[in-house]
């Protein structure tokens, strides 16, 4: 019989913690939750988008949170930092699921809540690229952002009006044009 080769690990790969006890187990559950909830939606079709997409990246949120550690080669237990992304992850989602009836009737409000939950819903999202995908993607993520704040400085056709930071972070927290987006509703289902 040959001996069995352990495989190196892929460079281009992010690096995940290797849980035990309690967390194996918790973590174990939400993935499994996950997967039932995709064969779910597959076979009997999603709810209202907003609550489908809320509730699938509510889940990723602590499956990323407590699988990818906070820096490389530094993979540890689940610290107070990946708590609290996963804190952000699920309030957020629970917002959206709760409130999704209110943000369909009324599209272009938001409240004091909404817009602080959004802000730190972001830079979780943000954070959690960061950890799974790497630098590059949250370099696009956030000139995007920039350039919808200062797009009233950019020169020649490059430039627009510019959106407030209340209004980005209302299109990107209590719309299907940003976390909740198409991609996001893509794999959800």
């Amino acid at each position: 019989m040959a001996p069995v080769l352990e495989q190196a690990p892929d460079p281009e790969e992010a690096p995940t913690r290797t849980l035990a006890g309690l967390w194996h187990v918790a973590t174990s559950a939400v993935a499994l939750a996950m997967a039932g909830f995709v064969l779910y939606t597959a076979l009997w079709g999603p709810w209202p988008p907003l609550v489908n997409r809320a509730l699938f990246v509510g889940l990723g949120f602590i499956l990323t949170f407590t699988l990818y550690p906070l820096r490389k080669g530094r993979p540890g237990g689940v610290g107070l930092v990946d708590l609290a992304g996963m804190a952000v992850g699920v309030t957020g989602s629970i917002y959206i699921i709760v409130q999704e009836p209110w943000i369909m009737e009324n599209p272009a409000e938001s409240t004091r809540v909404s817009l602080w939950l959004g802000l730190a819903l972001v830079a979780a999202t943000l954070e959690g690229m960061r950890r799974t995908i790497g630098w590059p993607f949250v370099a696009v993520a956030l000139a995007a952002i920039v350039y919808a704040y200062f797009g009233n400085v950019m020169p020649g056709r490059w430039g627009h009006r510019g959106f407030e930071l209340a209004t980005i972070v209302e299109t990107l927290f209590l719309t299907d044009r940003g976390v909740w987006g198409v991609v996001t509703g893509i794999v959800a289902t």
